[in-house]
């Protein structure tokens, strides 16, 4: 019924229209009708725009997971006192989606107390556990969206308390995809003279084969007694592997000096 009227309705407007000679057409300007043509013009563009920025970030999720490209990391470790240290992580990634906001870094503590982070060039979320994991992450987030192919320095600051010892001395940086450098950086400043002859060691472990992985040494590093550190860089390292850069930790002097160790090492 009703749509029997409203169908009605509209033949009887219709013919009215043609018995008179006026069409719709008729109503419209041709500024009205350019500027209808024009509005129809850029919601296709939008759409053509839109879809095609789906398709490409289909793509490069496929090829860049993470979003982005790794360039290089370095990452610094000091400690003046055996207890307290801080850690900085330096790296430079090359964005590879249409636009991305912040960057997700994943890490490890083997000390007890957590982390206070921050950055001289992001903005840091608090640290957070990750489900099912022993690893924690904080989100970095630019000062703006960067695009696609833009590079961007990404900067991380860690104060690391350790007073209870129970930290393992060493570096871990994951390579999952090409990168042009990685580099470590370890200041022991309050090391004693005799330390003078120890090594650091890099080592590799496949992430694919897990807990199961066999380390593979790949180097030794002599001890900078003039610098009190170690320094090494290791370019074009293949993807694929956990590199792990290891030390022994040098005594603490008062420690040594309660003991009433006559072998005590002097600073």
């Amino acid at each position: 019924g009703g749509a029997m009227a409203v169908s009605g309705l509209v033949a009887k407007i219709t013919g009215i229209a043609g018995i008179t000679g006026i069409s719709l057409t008729q109503w419209l300007t041709d500024t009205v009708k350019a500027l209808i043509a024009l509005g129809a013009f850029v919601l296709l563009l939008a759409f053509c725009g839109y879809r095609l920025y789906l398709v490409s970030d289909h793509l490069l999720k496929e090829h860049y997971p993470k979003g982005y490209l790794p360039l290089s990391s370095t990452a610094k470790f000091t400690t003046s006192d055996g207890k307290t240290f801080v850690y900085e992580l330096w790296r430079h990634i090359q964005v590879k989606r249409p636009a991305l906001r912040k960057f997700e870094h994943r890490f490890e503590w083997s000390g007890t107390k957590v982390p206070l982070v921050r950055s001289d060039l992001q903005s840091v979320s608090p640290v957070a556990d990750i489900p099912g994991e022993t690893a924690k992450q904080v989100d970095l987030t630019f000062s703006q969206t960067r695009v696609y192919n833009e590079v961007e320095v990404v900067h991380i600051l860690m104060d690391l308390d350790d007073s209870d010892g129970v930290s393992q001395p060493y570096l871990r940086q994951r390579v999952e995809a090409p990168i042009r450098l990685i580099a470590f950086d370890v200041e022991l400043l309050h090391a004693p003279k005799q330390y003078n002859g120890e090594h650091a060691k890099l080592c590799r472990k496949s992430i694919e084969k897990g807990q199961s992985a066999v380390e593979q040494s790949l180097a030794t590093v002599p001890f900078n007694a003039m610098t009190k550190s170690f320094a090494f860089q290791l370019h074009n390292p293949e993807p694929g592997f956990d590199y792990i850069f290891s030390w022994e930790k040098p005594p603490l002097a008062s420690a040594a000096r309660r003991r009433g160790d006559k072998k005590a090492w002097a600073a």
